[in-house]
């Protein structure tokens, strides 16, 4: 039974998210209703709420890795669909019109009439309940637990990041910054055939997940002299692919100096200085240097699921910590906390927890 009021996570202001009982979403045509196992907290939500990202104002419900069930459709469905009730599903981040330039060319994460979840006027996933156009919603492998689903979309942005830029067979690949990022590129590079991939992150912690995901050289720049190790890796001709995921200006330096001739540079870490960081103008000329910014990859969901299935991705060691939705600012403290070990971090609802792996 679907109740009338629901529990949501609402962020009202800087630093001020609370529970509130609010009216159960009811689903519309061409949509379903979507009841939350699970919902993934993004560094991303972290920093809206301390207010140095401003993608949401409060007044909303933020939260946009999101894996449940489907509980009702609306009544009028425009289109077939192969959607079941009480299948599980993982829901995709953007909600786009379908019609405009950028999603006619296969780009609807860059829609221009639409947004992202948990961005007002589309609400999040920290709360018990969600409609969600059925275009967004993606049948889970059997062998996915809501954990992993919920954390999917942090997944699947990097490796279609790896995708869209033809990364070829013997690639040589740098990967500066082990967040979920990070080893998600790592996992990316290895399915796709790499030669060599060189991680780099000044936390043993880090460095030792990176190794266990899939690399074969791991630097610890504070301690090592990481452009030394890639000129000796790469006989000084530098890497094929650099992928940043930090956010460091030194890091982003990095890509530049040690990418090679017509190299392949994916920015995807943020920067924390006010967002904005400088890069050499002259490498990018001389070297002929090729620079992808990545943010979704809605032609990678699908296809990397189904590699999923077939046990080819390990994102379940990746979830270090779960906790229930209502304890949201203690699960913040956790992932801000470089002492806690916290890759990913994984909400339940007080009625789904038991249901939800």
């Amino acid at each position: 039974m679907i109740p009338e009021y629901m529990t949501a996570m609402v962020f009202e202001d800087i630093n001020v998210i609370r529970a509130r009982q609010v009216p159960t979403p009811k689903p519309g045509r061409g949509e379903a209703l979507v009841k939350i196992m699970a919902s993934g907290l993004c560094i991303t939500d972290v920093h809206v709420l301390q207010g140095a990202f401003a993608h949401s104002k409060p007044p909303c419900v933020l939260g946009h890795e999101i894996a449940g069930q489907i509980v009702a459709f609306g009544e009028e469905q425009p289109w077939p669909h192969s959607l079941k009730l009480h299948q599980r599903v993982v829901i995709e981040t953007m909600i786009a019109c379908g019609q405009c330039p950028q999603c006619l060319s296969g780009f609807k994460n860059l829609c221009e009439n639409g947004g992202d979840i948990g961005e007002p006027p589309f609400q999040g996933g920290y709360s018990e309940y969600i409609t969600m156009p059925v275009g967004n919603l993606h049948p889970i492998p059997d062998n996915m637990s809501y954990e992993e689903a919920a954390i999917f979309e942090s997944f699947v942005c990097p490796v279609g990041g790896l995708d869209r830029i033809g990364m070829k067979q013997g690639d040589t690949v740098l990967v500066q910054g082990l967040g979920p990022a990070g080893l998600a590129f790592i996992q990316g590079a290895e399915v796709m055939g790499a030669g060599r991939i060189i991680v780099s992150d000044p936390d043993e912690k880090r460095l030792a997940l990176g190794k266990k995901y899939g690399a074969d050289i791991c630097v610890n720049p504070g301690k090592q002299d990481l452009y030394q190790i890639v000129r000796d890796e790469t006989n000084d001709k530098g890497v094929d692919i650099c992928c940043e995921a930090s956010g460091a200006e030194k890091a982003y330096q990095a890509c530049f100096d040690l990418a090679k001739k017509n190299g392949k540079l994916i920015f995807y870490g943020i920067p924390k200085d006010s967002h904005k960081t400088r890069f050499d103008v002259t490498q990018v000329i001389i070297k002929q240097l090729n620079l992808y910014g990545t943010s979704g990859a809605p032609w990678a969901w699908e296809p990397v699921l189904k590699l999923y299935g077939q046990g080819k991705y390990n994102i379940k060691d990746m979830v270090t910590h779960t906790f229930e939705l209502t304890q949201i600012e203690d699960a913040v403290k956790t992932l801000n906390d470089p002492e806690s070990g916290a890759v990913k971090i994984v909400l339940y609802s007080s009625n789904n927890r038991k249901t939800g792996g």
